[in-house]
C-alpha cells in the first residue's frame, strides 16, 4: 500500500496516497465566521473548493505550523489538510495494530480517512440533529 506521511507534533502518521490529489504550498485561505478552529476556511484551487482543516487541532489539539496542504477528495467531499511537515509518498505494509510498517523498518499510524472525516464533521457541523429548543423565544 503506497501511503503519504506528515507529521503532528511529534508523532508520524500517513493517509492513502490513492486519496490525496497533490501537496500544494499554502494559498489565499478565505476564513468562515463561527466555524470551530479546526476549520481554517476555503480554499479555492482549480477551479474547486477545499474546507482547509487543521490536523494539529484535529488530533492533538495544537495547531499545525506547517505551510503545505495535502488536497483529498473522498467521496463528495474536499479537504485541504494542513500538518506540521509532509513527508514523501512511501511503499509499506500494514499490521495487525493498523500501523503501516515502512520498508525501512519505521512504523506510522494509518488514519482511516473515513473515520478522520466523520470526526471532522461532527466538529465543524455539529451531530446534524436539529435540537428540540432550537424555535425557543422566537
Amino acid at each position: 500500500m503506497d501511503v503519504l506521511t506528515f507529521r503532528i507534533d511529534q508523532a508520524w502518521f500517513a493517509l492513502d496516497a490513492g486519496i490525496v490529489q497533490r501537496v500544494v504550498e499554502e494559498q489565499a485561505v478565505y476564513p468562515i465566521p463561527c466555524m470551530p478552529a479546526l476549520h481554517r476556511g476555503l480554499l479555492f484551487y482549480r477551479g474547486e473548493l477545499f474546507d482547509v482543516i487543521d490536523l494539529g487541532l484535529a488530533l492533538h489539539n495544537t495547531p499545525a505550523q506547517g505551510r503545505r496542504l495535502m488536497l483529498v477528495k473522498w467521496k463528495i467531499h474536499a479537504f485541504a489538510f494542513l500538518a506540521d511537515a509532509i513527508g514523501a509518498i512511501r511503499a509499506g505494509e500494514e499490521d495487525a495494530t493498523g500501523r503501516i510498517v515502512m520498508e525501512n523498518g519505521d512504523g506510522v499510524r494509518l488514519l482511516a480517512i473515513d473515520r478522520l472525516i466523520e470526526t471532522i464533521l461532527e466538529n465543524c457541523h455539529g451531530p446534524g440533529e436539529i435540537p428540540a429548543d432550537i424555535f425557543t423565544g422566537i
